[in-house]
């Protein structure tokens, strides 16, 4: 690779010590450094000459930037060198207050609108002081654009300096892509960038957009939402929601301060009312492992101009009865599907089958209502894929043919707020399939492609869901208790130097078993190896992997089972004569770190693991102190474990039930003493020495 001449390095160093220019251009180069010209360089076809004759060959410029320095001035950026002293002082005060954060927030201000014609407004403005590097991606600003429902202005952007000089991002900072696409996604949606220059710890950054929906849905779905809490100090979050004259606002208030969750109202120039909500001084919160939705317990609010679901479930079931069609290609396609099969599960569980693993996962979204709500499900079957709207409509559509009833749902999977429809709105990012079947309900989800009837993905389990076909918001049932099991029977021997040769075989049920399988199906033989012999160093000092198989991967019609052979150099240890025998068994429950939390802890959902440990000890040994047995139990927990000796060793059995997947703060500490007795009995050792003959 060419190097830069000495010359041209110090025509370079001349370069950036010099003062602020009037105009300039900034070369990229391929390593990633800048140089910064006061007038555009000449170039020759091979090299950009720079000032005093020196030479830039090409290859070593990536990119060529034309700006503009902004000087201070009244009429750029509405600059108020006021202004920016106090939110400078107001940074620092905030940064003494809350010490080893990245950054302080100035200002976080969002406005709603719904002019009188349904057209839709979101104006945001954002400001913020710099105190650690990471903080600079505050720097780098992206808006969605749908070009065929929004209109953009902006983002526009500042950096201002601790000593009063700026630079505004000008139009060389902006950039576009479009569309957003990905090996399963296809939208079109462009992405607007802007990325603010020259931003530097201690600085302040600042943007600014308003983005335009001239083409709602419908003119009465409005849905504003706004959290105003982070993770970082926050001086003032303001959000302005605007409807018309006389037009109802609905709003739900989490997690305010006593007193600061009435709106202050007012009139616009055009007789809009106006809503304002605000908080200032807000500490930065504490995120913890495993807590909720940060809407739920940060102070946010949700508000709507809708007084009942009426209108959402008529717009999407309008859309869903123009797709729910059996035409002939389907009824031909249910019938291959289903072949054979006598009975009703039978049936249901082929066509479950057929669209999780014949209907390719790919979304390809092109107007409104495929957005919302999918492809027609003849479309589907034809191109023979589909997002999740679109295989639970066509699963709905063939599970028709067989009378069985279906409705597709809309849901927010684990990780999206449990709240997310206690008033009406569209949110949600994910469709899966109820069924009515002998007046219950039975859900099932076709996205994955491993999951045997009546199993499905466990981050659909208690999830708020939208039902518009059966004009119902409900919360999808999760399997009864043991359906989601993992079993795992060890057998180890072990030899007079404490060594041990194993066997561990794995027995996985419900959605656990279909997890596995998909993961295992994505796996060569090669990068299954490379697996358990990682796995082969866990089970103790030298462990081997010498062996293993994994049977029925491939066929959902029997059960997965995988064994793995190992050899362990050293799984017991004699001190003073006696052998120290230590199990791979678990030792931290990660969920229980912390000491005490101030949210509910959530997991993605229940199950049961099952574990028995068959040891056999070498000739004359014997196991001569085995730990007591535990049962430990409370709201969320069951566990019980217990050793039992043999002629020709021990055996441990244990089983531990997760039974809730949300433990509320308040019953945290009780949650974390139960597995704290739990991860003790797992580190008890048993002893065992050589008897003489």
């Amino acid at each position: 690779m060419k190097r830069l001449t000495s010359a041209a390095l110090s025509v370079l160093i001349l370069l950036l010590l010099s003062g602020p220019a009037a105009a300039w251009t900034t070369l990229v180069l391929s390593d990633g450094r800048t140089v910064t010209l006061d007038q555009p360089p000449f170039f020759d076809g091979g090299a950009f000459r720079l000032p005093a004759g020196a030479r830039l060959p090409r290859e070593r410029v990536a990119e060529i930037r034309f700006e503009k320095e902004v000087q201070a001035t009244p009429d750029t950026w509405r600059y108020d060198a006021a202004r920016y002293e106090a939110l400078f002082a107001k940074g620092r005060e905030l940064a003494r207050q809350y010490p080893n954060r990245d950054g302080v927030i100035l200002e976080d201000l969002g406005a709603w609108r719904l002019e009188d014609d349904g057209t839709q407004r979101y104006s945001y403005r954002f400001a913020a002081l710099i105190l650690k590097d990471g903080a600079k991606r505050w720097g780098q600003v992206g808006v969605g654009v749908d070009p065929d429902r929004n209109r953009l202005d902006g983002p526009f952007g500042v950096v201002v300096h601790p000593d009063g000089s700026y630079r505004v991002a000008g139009d060389s900072a902006r950039s576009s892509v479009s569309p957003y696409q990905g090996d399963v996604f296809f939208n079109r949606y462009n992405v607007t960038r802007l990325a603010i220059p020259d931003v530097r710890v201690g600085d302040i950054v600042e943007y600014q957009y308003t983005l335009t929906d001239f083409r709602p849905p419908r003119p009465d779905f409005f849905f504003p939402q706004f959290v105003f809490q982070t993770t970082v100090p926050l001086a003032r979050s303001r959000m302005e929601v605007r409807v018309p004259a006389g037009r109802q606002l609905n709003w739900r208030i989490k997690n305010f301060p006593a007193g600061r969750a009435e709106p202050e109202r007012a009139r616009d120039a055009d007789g809009g009312d106006l809503y304002h909500w605000e908080l200032t001084d807000v500490a930065p919160f504490d995120a913890e492992p495993f807590m909720p939705n940060f809407g739920e317990i940060a102070p946010s609010l949700r508000a709507t101009t809708l007084t009942d679901w009426g209108p959402i479930f008529d717009y999407l079931t309008e859309f869903y009865r123009s797709r729910l069609v059996v035409t002939p290609p389907v009824e031909a396609a249910v019938a291959a599907a289903v072949g054979d099969a006598k009975t009703l599960p039978e049936k249901i569980d082929r066509l479950y089958r057929f669209v999780q693993r014949r209907i390719r996962y790919i979304s390809i979204k092109t107007d409104i209502g495929t957005g919302y709500t999918g492809h027609a499900a003849e479309v589907t079957l034809a191109n023979g894929y589909g997002d999740c709207t679109d295989k639970a409509l066509l699963l709905a559509t063939m599970l028709r043919v067989i009378g069985v009833e279906s409705h597709p749902i809309a849901l927010h999977t684990f990780g999206g707020r449990r709240d997310l429809y206690d008033l009406p709105n569209l949110g949600g990012n994910h469709a899966i399939n109820v069924l009515f079947l002998d007046g219950k309900k039975v859900f099932l989800d076709a996205t994955a492609e491993t999951f045997r009837y009546p199993d499905f993905r466990p981050d659909d389990y208690g999830r708020p869901y939208l039902d518009a076909l059966g004009r119902e918001i409900g919360t999808i049932t999760p399997p009864p208790a043991g359906a989601d099991r993992f079993r795992q029977e060890w057998t180890l021997r072990f030899d007079e130097t404490g060594g041990a040769r194993g066997t561990r075989v794995s027995l996985p049920t419900g959605a656990l078993e279909a997890m596995n399988r998909g993961r295992l199906e994505g796996l060569d033989p090669k990068q299954r190896r490379q697996e358990l012999r990682a796995q082969a160093l866990q089970f103790g000092s030298g462990g081997q992997l010498i062996d293993f198989r994994d049977d029925h991967v491939d066929d959902l019609d029997k059960p997965l089972r995988t064994e793995v052979e190992f050899q362990a150099r050293s799984l017991a240890k004699t001190v003073g004569g006696v052998w120290v025998i230590d199990l791979p068994l678990p030792e931290r429950f990660s969920a229980i770190n912390l000491e005490t939390r101030a949210t509910d802890l959530l997991t993605p959902f229940v199950y049961t693991e099952d574990y028995e440990f068959r040891v056999v000890l070498p000739p004359r040994w014997e196991a001569v102190d085995l730990p007591p047995p535990l049962a430990a139990s409370d709201a969320y927990t069951d566990f019980s474990g217990r050793y039992e000796k043999t002629p020709d060793g021990f055996i441990l059995h244990c089983t531990l039930t997760r039974k809730s997947a949300a433990v509320p703060a308040a019953d945290y500490e009780t949650y974390r003493e139960t597995l704290i007795r739990v991860e003790t009995f797992f580190g008890r050792r048993v002893f065992a020495r050589e008897v003489q003959p």
